[in-house]
């Protein structure tokens, strides 16, 4: 208890917070060094980059290095800037939705494939070929059409050598 309530203390806190003799200013004094008005053209000068989405910030810049603003250039100047922020904030709203959209996409195309508990019956039983799915039903439908063709070469010579 001893040295943080003592009266000198109190006093001395009150002093440098502006309470007592009262002076409201004494905390803002040791933020503040400049004048309003350089403070705000020194806030926009500031930053050495300003981001698309500043285009207040960049129109302030403008008027404050632009002598004068009723002059053509400086018109183009400000519409140009307004042009070029909007732009720039489509393009990256829409670069947003392209990115949530493919990460939809790479969602959906993650699923597994369930497991073929209905096996097909060249799977039970004997060796199965170096073939994948597609080269087997090709090969199983060239053997089923040569076996037709086969059969009406039979039914053709059936007939012929009868007669």
């Amino acid at each position: 208890r001893g040295t943080s309530f003592m009266e000198t203390t109190i006093f001395n806190s009150f002093k440098a917070t502006g309470i007592s003799p009262l002076e409201p200013d004494a905390i803002l004094k040791r933020f503040t060094h400049t004048n309003p008005d350089e403070q705000g053209s020194r806030e926009v000068l500031s930053t050495s980059v300003l981001s698309g989405s500043d285009w207040r910030k960049i129109e302030r810049l403008v008027r404050a290095t632009v002598k004068d603003l009723a002059t053509e250039e400086a018109r183009k100047l400000s519409q140009s800037l307004q042009s070029i922020t909007v732009q720039n904030q489509l393009l990256k709203h829409e670069n947003e939705r392209l990115k949530e959209s493919l990460t939809t996409k790479k969602k959906h195309q993650k699923r597994g494939k369930s497991l073929d508990l209905q096996q097909r019956k060249e799977y039970h039983g004997g060796a199965v070929s170096g073939l994948n799915p597609k080269q087997r039903a090709a090969a199983a439908a060239l053997n089923f059409q040569i076996k037709i063709n086969n059969a009406i070469q039979l039914h053709v010579l059936v007939k012929y050598s009868t007669t």
